[in-house]
């Protein structure tokens, strides 16, 4: 093969601070860097976590997750507060410290504290009997009654819940499955309140426990407001587009999330020096990094990053609620990538900006007890428009058509679709304002529906589409402006087009490597039987096309993604997939411009039968 291989195809969704990053500060790009750049294990073992560097040698069992945890502790019965005779109250509240904008806060000053919200109480007796079982309020407050028998008791307040507001758990990790608590002691004898149960955001760091889990209540909630209403929007695309708004029950999906003080989750793929978060959609289970060798304060952590957390559970709803075809691997904002990648990346990083109501994608790194940095910082309202190789601006599409396969462009798209801020767009592909608010509950209405069985290769074209078939939502001219001012082809043309027939002709411009500008990828849905594939293009120019025949869930040039190729060596001017016997199934076309120094144009046909890319939809 004369191609460069690329990362294989893996579970892993959410590949952030891998190869490369994008360092910003404010509104600038600071360009790409090296990975790992805010280092590992800065600090003195002070600072280090006995359990975290514990937990690390168990990361030494080899690349992957653990398996054969202990079970997760049963979730808290309830208790009838009125089965007590001789009972007495018990009340109180619970607070968790945090970091503002994921790492402030200087040593010796205060740190700002949030309510535990509608979090496990569970009540036990100095032989670690459960006695009484609770949950924390909207406001972190808790009461409970419980036997007048003059003994000492335990308050644990943990991070988990399961109830109808929400269904998480924050463990210590997937070797222990342990539970997140912090405790209070009390006498069984009188009526009485307990005072303020604080999770520390220093120290221990256990506050990092408790926002992680915060910050998916306050997910649920904004789902629960901002989905109501959703089942109003009507349309057809594959099937009949139908709402569901967002609720939580016994019957929903549970996301677990594994924190610990100090530990990477990147060991898992014996890499322990770079930092990692990310969400394994095979266990519905979230990562998040506490540090790196057990420092916290001059290394990266993410557990007050809300932005990581927010576009983590992203990733999370949209295994769950819409369903994904990413094939993983690394990215970044600045790259053209796979644009099922580029959605669900797009998406997530959409999500957590969604949930706040603010343009902002924030990364953090250390704290100002150690040394502080950032590795995002990204304002969604700011566009660099024609000025694209201006410093600051690679990030921004060039092309109509290649927002699709950027992921932040997929993240602006989406978010200046419903944000209430008015820009004004004068690129080469759009000009106009952005007069355009979209209540999110059309967004959800069109994302779940890319649960439908029958779809393909979601990517942001397919979102377009599925929007554009709702006949009662924002009008097909006003979305479409929006999709235009970010660069995006608002249906499949670019990629995974299922077009076929007429009399057509293709063109690259330009040759290499670029998914958008030197790939076209056909969606093929064959019934079983032969297959022949033909390709033939204008000789001259030394140019060289190749053919690719791909399984559904490929990853570019994966030897075990592809199913036939014709990539002969030079200017041959044709190429040829003639297979006696394909099983039915759903798979990808590519058709890639290798190499040449001017326009290549060619025909693809199918049995014969021209594949047309499809410009109406």
């Amino acid at each position: 093969m004369k191609h460069t291989s690329e990362m294989s195809s893996t579970w892993l969704k959410s590949m952030r601070k891998t190869m490369t990053t994008l360092l910003l500060a404010g509104t600038t790009l600071l360009l790409l860097v090296q990975c790992g750049g805010s280092g590992g294990g800065g600090g003195d073992d002070s600072n280090r976590s006995a359990d975290a560097l514990a937990l690390g040698e168990a990361c030494n069992f080899g690349e992957g997750l653990p398996s054969g945890a202990p079970a997760e502790l049963s979730y808290c019965p309830s208790i009838p507060l009125n089965s007590f005779t001789n009972a007495i109250t018990v009340t109180g509240s619970a607070r968790y410290e945090f970091r503002n904008n994921g790492n402030e806060g200087k040593e010796g000053e205060a740190l700002p504290t949030a309510p535990i919200r509608f979090a496990e109480i569970r009540v036990t007796n100095n032989l670690g009997q459960l006695i009484q079982c609770a949950e924390t309020d909207g406001n972190g407050n808790f009461s409970f009654q419980m036997i007048r028998n003059l003994k000492n008791h335990t308050i644990s307040i943990n991070s988990r819940g399961d109830n109808s507001t929400v269904r998480a758990s924050v463990l210590e990790s997937a070797v222990t499955n342990g539970l997140h608590s912090i405790t209070t002691t009390f006498t069984a004898d009188v009526d009485q309140n307990v005072g303020t149960m604080v999770a520390e955001g220093r120290n221990t760091v256990i506050g990092g426990a408790f926002n992680i889990f915060d910050q998916i209540v306050t997910a649920n909630e904004f789902l629960k407001t901002k989905t109501a209403g959703c089942n109003s929007f009507s349309g057809t695309f594959e099937s009949a587009i139908s709402c569901a708004a967002f609720t939580v029950s016994s019957s929903s999906p549970k996301v677990t999330a594994y924190w610990q003080k100090g530990f990477n989750p990147n060991c898992f793929f014996n890499n322990a020096s770079s930092g990692l978060s990310f969400y394994s959609p095979s266990t519905d289970q979230l990562f998040i990094l506490g540090g790196i060798d057990g420092d916290v304060d001059s290394s990266d952590t993410d557990h007050f990053d809300n932005s990581v957390i927010l576009h983590e559970y992203g990733h999370f709803l949209e295994d769950n609620f819409a369903d994904t075809d990413s094939p993983g691997g690394s990215h970044n904002g600045d790259s053209v990538i796979d644009p099922r990648l580029a959605w669900s990346e797009g998406w997530a990083s959409y999500f957590q900006a969604a949930v706040y109501d603010t343009p902002l994608y924030r990364d953090t790194v250390g704290n100002e007890e150690g040394s502080t940095g950032v590795f995002f910082n990204l304002n969604l309202e700011f566009r660099c428009l024609n000025n694209n190789n201006a410093f600051g601006c690679t990030d921004f599409p060039d092309s109509l058509g290649e927002g699709n396969f950027r992921e932040f462009s997929v993240t602006r798209m989406l978010w200046d679709l419903t944000d209430s801020n008015q820009d004004t767009f004068a690129t080469s592909v759009f000009s106009g304002t952005d007069d355009v608010q979209m209540n999110f509950s059309e967004i959800w209405a069109t994302f779940t529906h890319l649960a439908t069985s029958s779809l393909n290769f979601r990517n942001p074209g397919l979102f377009h589409e599925i929007r554009n078939s709702i006949t009662n939502g924002t009008s097909t001219t006003s979305y479409n402006k929006i999709a235009s001012s970010a660069h995006h082809q608002p249906n499949r043309l670019d990629y995974a087009n299922p077009g076929t027939g007429g009399s057509c002709t293709t063109e690259f411009t330009s040759s290499g490597s670029d998914q958008f500008s030197n790939h076209d990828f056909f969606e093929l849905n064959h019934p079983g039987g032969a297959l022949n594939l033909e390709l033939t293009w204008n000789s001259g120019g030394a140019r060289d096309v190749d053919l690719y025949l791909y399984v559904e869930n490929y990853t570019l040039f994966n030897a075990t993604s592809i199913v036939a190729a014709s990539n002969q060596e030079g200017d041959a001017g044709t190429e040829s997939i003639n297979l006696a016997s394909l099983a039915a199934g759903t798979y990808m076309i590519n058709v890639q411009y290798f190499s040449g120094s001017t326009t290549a144009t060619y025909e693809l046909k199918n049995g014969g039968t021209k594949l047309c890319p499809q410009t109406s939809f």
